[in-house]
């Protein structure tokens, strides 16, 4: 095969064979880059069950987006060949690395944490992997693991509706009597063929840890059979006397991986991840975790001592310590709750927690959310609303179980109708009229709290009649933010919970007193966190909020803060992708919804006299958020955004996507908007490290940072003047965004807007300064001031104000999505005043977007999948 050419596939070489596929190394001609190439052999094609094993493992593996799961490109035949086209991972196998050498403690409890994070993401997709082994987990050179080779995953069983709510089961591909996997991995269930969970990959997982540890495998027999046999009758010689000196807690943790009893063993990979997680900051910290007596010691003289000591503080603290220990609250676990194909979200639970309400896509393409019932059990979802044309949103169940309050927009309009249904569907009843979202009840069901909009930029509180009336503001927002929203109505009903947005990724908590549906006094701030906040909900008791925060895009987990104030803490369940939650009034059942986004940079050439546009080509990728790119004045680099690392930086790169150097080393916040000089020697850009914006400049090579503003103000969406002199950007100064500008060195600044603006760019001919407003379309003024002029109607953009970016020819803009959703990228030119279509966009952009300086390139940031699912979590107090 190697030399050969398969589809856009050039084999350039052999990387390696196993039971389910032969390896190539391959250059993808598409895409410009080398690719790993799984090709199944033609003599096994005849194997139905061997070639749908095969495909599954695409479906499966392509389905997980994760920074330690191999990505999944393509999936495909070509010439009578079946092919899987995947992530090639530079590196070596942990086979490998455990061949030479056994791995230090640090070591071990980095890649553990990382192979256990793989695995959590895929048992909560409903996958299992059923072949992890030391061969199947590749370790680069940084130390990234990632996990390979889902050849053998076979999906739970679980039912899938449709729109109609008819339900489809994904066939077994693996009887269970049949015996799939590498004898020395396997679980003793798997070894004996029966059924299997995700149990069965946390004792795998253990095995790969205790090697990990000691160097040696846990079960090793002289045959296959031996080795099943011990796996299946047998118990491994325990980690501390194969490994002495590693913390006690690590042989607990391997121990419960490795138990045969079903019931007995760790049940959640989560958990696990958790549990490494801290053994390994322990580590890192330099503190001491208790150790495992090395072999030849007598630990009995220090376990006396522990046992006497024990005995004096157990009479000490008595009574009190043992009425604690026995209502210790459980660990709370994370536990999938949907996998449907689609959009699903924005959860909501029934008084007694037994059923939630949610909106899902329905697994349609590109489908319109709608509301969904269904018991927390498990079964088919009930469809409750199906109006034509319109999706649905913030769902809300009331005290007493019997109505669901929701919203429904009409699509393309922000004007929406809140209503509410029976959870048994039937007919709907109307309550207000508006651009509303975020709804909550009062407990005794007489009102109905939610945000609508006061202006373009300010959201307000309202409650009104749950039967219909006339709505009331219930808190004056505070000047110069954005106002207040997403109400929660504590279970007594005598205090209100919400978000302020104080300026832009800049929310904070405030609690309000409530006295028959109104406000009785000022709101209280509750959370100094800065940064982005939602979804706060009580507690059943009412102590604390439970509530969503980070930084956009990253790290967005789930928080307890105290109703009376304090510290907030984070909840030791939920990943980095938390969106918003539910609590049930009466129960003790917590759902949180999570998204998992792929955001990849690509650019394409675009249409000259000659040629068409091109094709995209994707040349900035990582797992996180890389986006704003812009080229610099010779066309030789790119400067972005990214919070590649966790925190959001700048970066530069060169063009082709090599050599990513970061820029900034923010500790919190974010920075984006990155522009260069005419020169191309300097970076302007905003961040708000310490909640508001402010205008920074820095040099390409990373040299002569500077703060150029400081106003308690919303200071960003900086550009230069093309002679370099000045630096324009979009401030709240004057109580709404306007265009103000600096001197390039930083100074005083001067208001040159007074009708609204937001993001900026010179014309290249230096004469006008183009600028958005967040009401919608395009507009310019001289550079030496004068009147507001404008060039695009708000019908014809994109309804966003990052939608644009001005060149000799023209200006390059995103119009409104045509009736299958896809965006059109448009020129309009400046010699004759007509616009033409420059290509479309069949996925979700994230904006802003970039034209080179020689107009032969343009680059843009786009959502390649998205994977939504919710989440339970039980016993939650």
């Amino acid at each position: 095969m190697v030399g050969r050419q398969l589809a856009h596939f050039e084999i350039v070489d052999l990387l390696g064979e196993g039971g389910m596929g032969i390896v190539y190394r391959a250059l993808d001609h598409h895409l410009g880059r080398h690719v790993a190439l799984k090709i199944l052999p033609a003599d096994r094609t005849s194997n139905t069950e061997r070639k749908e094993r095969f495909v599954q493992e695409a479906q499966a593996a392509s389905a997980l987006n994760h920074p330690n799961i191999v990505t999944i490109h393509d999936i495909s035949a070509a010439d009578g060949i079946d092919y899987i086209a995947m992530e090639l991972v530079p590196g070596r196998t942990l086979e490998d690395l455990l061949s030479k050498r056994r791995l230090k403690l640090p070591e071990a409890l980095k890649y553990a944490v990382q192979i256990a994070d793989a695995l959590a993401a895929a048992h909560a997709a409903g996958i299992v992997h059923r072949d992890l082994k030391p061969a199947n987990i590749m370790v680069t050179e940084t130390g990234v693991v990632k996990v390979l080779d889902f050849g053998l995953a076979k999906l739970t069983q679980r039912t899938e509706p449709t729109s109609n709510d008819q339900t489809r089961t994904q066939r077994a591909l693996t009887d269970e009597r049949t015996i799939v996997g590498s004898a020395a991995y396997m679980s003793p269930e798997q070894a004996e063929g029966r059924a299997i969970d995700a149990r069965s990959d946390i004792f795998s997982f253990g095995l790969v840890l205790y090697e990990m540890l000691s160097g040696k495998r846990a079960f090793e027999g002289e045959t296959r059979i031996s080795t099943i046999a011990a796996i299946v009758n047998s118990d491994p010689v325990p980690l501390g006397a194969v490994a002495p000196g590693l913390p006690k807690e690590l042989e607990r943790i391997v121990g419960r991986c490795l138990r045969k009893d079903l019931v007995r063993r760790s049940q959640s990979i989560a958990e696990i991840k958790i549990a490494l997680e801290e053994l390994r900051e322990e580590s890192e910290s330099g503190a001491s975790p208790s150790l495992t007596p090395v072999a030849g010691r007598s630990a009995r003289p220090a376990a006396w001592i522990a046992i006497v000591a024990s005995a004096f503080v157990l009479g000490a603290i008595g009574i009190i310590g043992l009425s604690r220990w026995r209502s210790a609250p459980a660990a709370l676990t994370d536990i999938p709750l949907t996998n449907y194909v689609g959009y699903q979200g924005q959860p909501t639970l029934s008084p007694d927690g037994s059923q939630f309400a949610f909106v899902w896509s329905g697994g349609v393409e590109r489908g319109m959310p709608q509301l969904y019932v269904r018991t927390v059990g498990g079964g088919a979802p009930l469809r409750l609303t199906s109006t034509p044309a319109t999706f649905v949103h913030d769902p809300a169940w009331s005290p007493d179980g019997q109505r669901i309050a929701f919203v429904r927009n009409k699509v393309g309009s922000l004007v929406g109708e809140l209503m509410t249904i029976s959870p048994f569907g039937g007919t709907e009843k109307k309550i207000d009229t508006g651009p509303i979202r975020y709804i909550d009840w009062s407990p005794d069901g007489r009102w109905l709290y939610f945000s609508a909009q006061l202006s373009l930029q300010t959201y307000g509180l309202f409650v009104n009649s749950s039967t219909g009336g006339e709505r009331r503001l219930l808190v004056d927002p505070l000047p110069n933010t954005f106002g207040d929203r997403e109400p929660s109505v504590s279970p007594d009903g005598r205090r209100l919970v919400f978000v302020r947005s104080l300026a832009d990724f800049n929310n904070d908590l405030f609690v309000v007193d409530l006295r028959n549906g109104a406000a009785a006094g000022a709101p209280r701030r509750l959370t100094f966190d800065h940064r982005a906040a939602w979804s706060p909900r009580w507690t059943t008791g009412g102590e604390d909020v439970i509530y969503v925060t980070g930084e956009t895009m990253n790290a967005l987990r789930l928080y307890r803060v105290r109703a009376t104030g304090g510290s907030p803490s984070q909840l030791p369940v939920g990943a980095d992708d938390v969106q918003n939650l539910a609590i049930a009034r009466n129960g003790h059942r917590l759902i949180y919804g999570r998204a998992f986004r792929d955001y990849n940079m690509y650019r394409m050439a675009l249409p000259n006299n000659r040629t068409p546009a091109g094709s995209p080509s994707q040349f900035l990728s990582s797992h996180r958020l890389d986006a704003s790119p812009t080229f610099s004045p010779d066309g030789k680099h790119v400067a972005f955004t990214s919070n590649r690392t966790g925190v959001s930086q700048i970066y530069v790169a060169d063009t082709d996507g090599s050599n990513v150097t970061p820029l900034t080393s923010f500790t919190s916040g974010v920075s984006g908007s990155p522009k260069w000089s005419p020169d191309g020697k300097t970076i302007v850009f905003d961040a708000r490290p310490d909640g508001l914006a402010d205008i920074y400049s820095i040099r390409a090579d990373g040299t002569n940072f500077k703060r150029l503003t400081d106003n308690p103000a919303e200071d960003h969406l900086p550009c230069y003047s093309v002679d370099g002199r000045w630096i324009y950007f979009a401030s709240t100064r004057s109580g709404e965004r306007q265009l103000y500008r600096i001197p390039a060195a930083g100074g005083d600044a001067s208001q040159v807007t007074h009708h609204g603006a937001m993001a900026c760019i010179a014309s290249p001919d230096g004469r006008w300064i183009y600028y958005s407003k967040q009401s919608g379309g395009l507009w310019k003024i001289a550079t030496d001031g004068g009147e507001e002029l404008s060039v695009l109607s708000q019908e014809v953009m994109l309804p966003n104000a990052f939608t644009f970016t001005v060149t000799s020819l023209g200006i390059y803009y995103a119009g409104p999505p045509d009736e299958v959703f896809r965006v059109p990228l448009r020129l309009y030119r400046f010699a004759d005043g007509k616009t033409i279509d420059i290509a479309h966009f069949d996925k979700a952009l994230y904006l802003p977007f970039s034209v080179s300086p020689d107009e032969r390139w343009f680059a843009w940031t786009q959502l390649d999948s998205s994977v939504d699912d919710l989440v339970l979590i039980e016993n939650f107090r």
